[in-house]
């Protein structure tokens, strides 16, 4: 019997028998013309990228069992967005990962005499350039790896493109995003990123088991003041259900995790990265009727928009021919035995609940 994901080629006529990359577009309704990358790893660990959103993440799903929201909205074109007050949202189907950037994550607002809107348009911006291949590592072990090429570029105003990487392993079930920003213009232009990740039904219910190894919690509402120590606590569907976000400090652990165990499923996933690399968290609780997700999303810059980090401080910027670097890893993972190893492997004890400012 064939060891490797390599090996078992040998059986097939076709490598997408087990596992490799599939390019699609979508027909019909708002999705009509959309772009998609349909990929395996022949494990049981499937994702789909939008070549035209950004490279996000629609879906997600592990052992045939979905792990991310589609909001109502479902997968629109990016010919549908308007960058305007409002955009966003109607063009938000979430999915597992939804770019929020590059020059504004947050609140719509005002900063350095530019208007801005909720999470830039990172996320409606098409990749003009693709590839897929296999690659082995120093360890021998392969991945499907996904290269793209995504300009956010216009007249008279900044210039950055985008390469994204995703490598998905064929012999574990993980797959990493490295990304790599670029300015290529001549302005010094803000650098703000959010990896807005949505957790969803069946893998999210109000069985689920969030894990979060922070230092220390943080509401950013009144709202989410009052129910701080609940910050772990997930609820059914609940009508009307205004959202609560939590910002969670991780005091620059190399090791920050946030997982999530349905033991009903028994699947598991947990998103690691290194904090002095991306520095903020949210914890976005939205269990409302058919608007319920979790999102658990690492950044660069949290969610009060580009003015108040320009005042704090805490912004940060990319100047002419500028590079930087920022890196995610996914793993799904079966076994409550597994979710109580990442546990103990990751702990960071007691979380220091913060007040409001």
């Amino acid at each position: 019997m064939a060891d490797s994901a390599l090996e078992r080629l040998a059986y097939c006529g076709n490598s997408y028998q087990l596992f490799g990359v599939e390019e699609q577009r979508l027909v019909g309704g708002r999705a009509d013309g959309l772009r998609v990358l349909e990929v395996k790893n022949g494990r049981g660990l499937q994702l789909s990228i939008l070549l035209d959103r950004g490279c996000g993440i629609a879906r997600l799903s592990y052992k045939g069992i979905n792990c991310s929201f589609l909001s109502a909205s479902g997968l629109r074109h990016p010919a549908y967005f308007e960058y305007q007050q409002g955009g966003f949202l109607r063009n938000f189907h979430a999915g597992f990962l939804t770019n929020s950037g590059i020059f504004n994550v947050g609140v719509d607002g005002e900063d350095d005499g530019e208007e801005l809107f909720l999470h830039g348009d990172l996320d409606n911006t098409p990749a003009t350039s693709f590839s897929h291949d296999i690659v082995t590592d120093d360890d021998g072990k392969s991945f499907i790896e996904i290269k793209a090429t995504i300009p956010v570029e216009r007249i008279g105003y900044h210039k950055v493109v985008l390469k994204r990487t995703f490598r998905v392993a064929l012999e574990d079930d993980y797959f990493t995003i490295h990304d790599h920003f670029t300015n290529t213009g001549s302005t010094t232009c803000p650098m703000m990123l959010l990896y807005h990740m949505n957790m969803g039904y069946p893998l999210l219910d109000q069985d689920a088991q969030l894990f979060i190894n922070s230092s220390s919690i943080k509401p950013r509402t009144e709202l989410a003041a009052g129910e701080t120590e609940k910050w772990a606590e997930i609820l059914p569907p609940t009508p009307n259900y205004p959202e609560r976000c939590y910002y969670h400090d991780f005091a620059k652990r190399a090791d920050a995790t946030a997982a999530i165990y349905q033991p009903k499923h028994d699947i598991g996933l947990a998103i690691s990265f290194d904090n002095a690399q991306l520095p903020y968290f949210c914890e976005w609780k939205q269990y409302g009727y058919r608007d319920y997700t979790l999102g658990l999303e690492p950044g660069n810059s949290h969610c009060d928009g580009r003015a108040k980090m320009r005042a704090d401080g805490t912004l940060q910027f990319l100047e002419p021919q500028e590079s930087k670097d920022y890196d995610i890893k996914v793993t799904l993972f079966s076994g409550k035995e597994r979710f109580a190893q990442l546990q103990q492997s990751v702990t960071a004890g007691e979380h220091k609940l913060e007040p409001l400012e």
